[in-house]
Formats: structure tokens, sequence, C-alpha cells
């Protein structure tokens, strides 16, 4: 039996008539291989990985990129210019406004008590021969206070004063009265109320076109004409700085959110049934200014917060009204003790120009400081204790 021959892949198939192979080191009798129809066994490294899942890993974040260009360092603050810097905004508060300024201000700032401030007043709305003093007794006044004396600016907690008024009211269709429109305006309300009707006075050019414009207008509508009128209003203002401007305005719309949110409390409640009263809670003291003017022959009280001015009594003294008014005084401030102001507008007893010398200094003094200062101890209880010792 010849030997088996194995092919080699040097030699050339015959590839005639057939299907040429590439087979490689196969034995012609080599048994054929089996194929099991069973599935092959799974690895034991894959059953533990089903039963112990490994943990899917959290995605790294990126590390941000670097920024091409370092930031550059915060210098450190020097002390001696932040408080440098403090100083100025103080000082830009508290000083008085530049007049252009104030014209374009139309808010009206709450003005003291003082008679300085009210002369003042008076000498730039160009009333020269007339002064501002301050009546610290109520018991003869005549005696103190020769005439002139052309009206009263009385100053306490606002409440209505038709208390006073008797009960037969004369006509009042000639005098000039306006009623305040703006908040703070009392003040100059009840100064302008006693000029208008004061005899034997120059209250200058501006005032008297201001009341030719007025005079055939209803007490509303003049007090409107003042609220917007920007020469009345600076010269209000004038002594203000420029936070009690700023206080003003932040009063007035606080005042106008409790308005609106009131409103909106009685609306709510419209449709219910209760009989319930609720308390009004507590409230800012509110101080209001009003004039005492003799006219003719009889002392009227203006009120800007009421329609129409007053008729209080006769004048019995025509060669000086004030002892007429004494009654009426010590009746309004019964009870009150020092919760009360009032303030006298007496003609000039000195030189005009003097006066007007002395008031340009007026930013300088200390008085209205003063007095607010006084007010303040003896509302909490230690003023006494500072006089006494």
């Amino acid at each position: 039996m010849p030997p088996k021959r194995t092919k080699r892949a040097s030699e050339p198939a015959d590839t005639r008539g057939s299907t040429p192979e590439c087979v490689i080191n196969i034995e012609d009798d080599a048994p054929p291989l089996r194929r099991s129809s069973r599935m092959p066994k799974k690895s034991a490294l894959f059953d533990d990985i089903k039963t112990n899942p490994v943990p899917a890993r959290t995605p790294k974040r990126k590390a941000p990129r670097e920024l091409d260009e370092s930031e550059p360092e915060l210098e450190p603050e020097d002390p001696e210019l932040s408080q440098h810097v403090t100083n100025d905004i103080i000082a830009a508060s508290l000083k008085p406004w530049e007049e252009s300024e104030l014209e374009d201000w139309d808010g009206w700032a709450e003005v003291a008590s003082d008679p300085e401030l009210f002369t003042d007043i008076l000498r730039k709305l160009g009333v020269k021969d007339a002064r501002i003093e301050e009546v610290l007794l109520i018991d003869h006044l005549s005696t103190r206070f020769p005439p002139p004396v052309h009206g009263l600016v009385f100053l306490q907690e606002y409440e209505s004063m038709r208390m006073v008024w008797l009960e037969n009211q004369p006509d009042k269709s000639t005098l000039w009265f306006a009623t305040q429109t703006a908040t703070n305006a009392c003040g100059t309300i009840a100064i302008l109320n006693i000029l208008m009707n004061a005899k034997d006075i120059t209250i200058g050019d501006k005032l008297s076109e201001f009341k030719e414009q007025t005079k055939n207008l209803a007490p509303p509508l003049r007090g409107n004409k003042i609220a917007t009128n920007t020469f009345i209003r600076g010269t209000h203002n004038m002594h203000s700085s420029r936070i009690e401007l700023l206080h003003a305005v932040r009063a007035l719309e606080d005042e106008v959110v409790k308005i609106k949110k009131a409103r909106a409390a009685k609306n709510a409640k419209r449709t219910a049934s209760s009989g319930r009263r609720r308390s009004g809670g507590a409230t800012s003291t509110a101080y209001h200014f009003v004039a005492f003017v003799p006219i003719g022959n009889g002392i009227w009280l203006f009120d800007g917060l009421d329609d129409e001015p007053g008729y209080i009594c006769d004048i019995e003294h025509p060669e000086n009204w004030l002892e007429d008014i004494e009654s009426t005084l010590h009746a309004c401030t019964m009870g009150k003790g020092d919760q009360y102001n009032l303030l006298a507008l007496c003609g000039a007893g000195q030189d005009a120009g003097e006066e007007e010398d002395s008031s340009s200094s007026r930013q300088n003094q200390f008085a209205p400081a003063i007095h607010e200062w006084v007010k303040r101890l003896a509302e909490c209880g230690e003023l006494h204790g500072l006089v006494d010792s």
C-alpha cells in the first residue's frame, strides 16, 4: 500500500472541473467535526458579574479651563479714603440745597416752629417790614407785643378747632383764604393767609402778583396754586437739608401705601356683616399750623385743613386786638402743657437791611438743632434731670 501523500501549499492544485481548495495539513480520511446542539456552558465569571454587578461610575467632570489671563487682585481699601468719602456723603446730605435745585424739587419738607427761620422765609418772599417773634406766655400779650401785630401762628397736635367759632358767621366772600393741598405746607399756608389779608404791610412784587392772580379762585384752587408755585415752594424748603427733603418724600410714600392698604381692606370687608370694630393701631403724632388774623372788626381763624375760615370773636380793643384773643388762646391751650407753640407776625422793629444781613448767616446758626434737641430731651423725660444738675 503506497504511502499517504499530504498536499503542500506550494503545490498548485488541479482546478480543472472543480472548486479550488485551500486546505492545509488536512488528511483525506480525517473524521468530520461534530457540532453539538447544546448551548455552550456559561463562564463562572459571567455568573459572578450578573449576581454582583459592578456599580456604574459617575462620569468625571472636566476640569475648568484655565483662564489665559489671571484675575487682577483687588487692592486693599484705604481706610482714610473710605472715611473721606463717608464724610463727603454726610456733608452733602446735610447741606442746604442750591436755589436752582430747589426749583426742581416738588416736595415740601417739615418746617420747625422757629421764629428766625420764619423771618428768613418772609425776607425771601419779599416781605421787608415784618418779622416773626415767639410768644412764650399768653397772659398780657398786648403789653409785650406793641402794634402792629398782623397775626398769630399757632402750632399744636392736630385737631379740629371749630369749637372756637361763633355760631353766627358773617360774610366771608371778601377774605383771601387758601386751603392746604400739599403735605407739610401748613406753616407757609398760615403765613400766606396772614399776609394776603394784612393791612399796612408790603408783601413784595411776587406775592402781590400771586395775590392778584388768585383773587377770584376758590380756596382749594388757591392752595393748589401755592403747592405748584416754584418760588413759594423753594422758599419754604430753603433751609432744609437734602436728607430732610428725602425724608419728607419717603414719609409721603409711606402714607400713600397706608391709604391704599386701608382702602383695600375696607373694600374686602364690604361684603362681610361683622359688627366688630378694629383699632386703628398706633399712629405718629401730627402737628399742624393755623393762623389767627384780625380783619375789620373781628378776629378770624384760618385753618388750611378746613374748607373755610371761621369767625371767632369781635375786636373790642382796636388799639391792640391781642387783648381780645387771650381768652380764646387759653381755651385752645388748656390741658396741653408745653405741647404747643405760638408765633407772632409783627411789624419790623429794626432796619430791614440789617435783618437781611443777619439772615444771610442763618445756615451757620444752630438754633433749630438746639430746639429739636431740647424737645427730644423733654419727650424722653431727661430734661428735668439735666436742668436740676
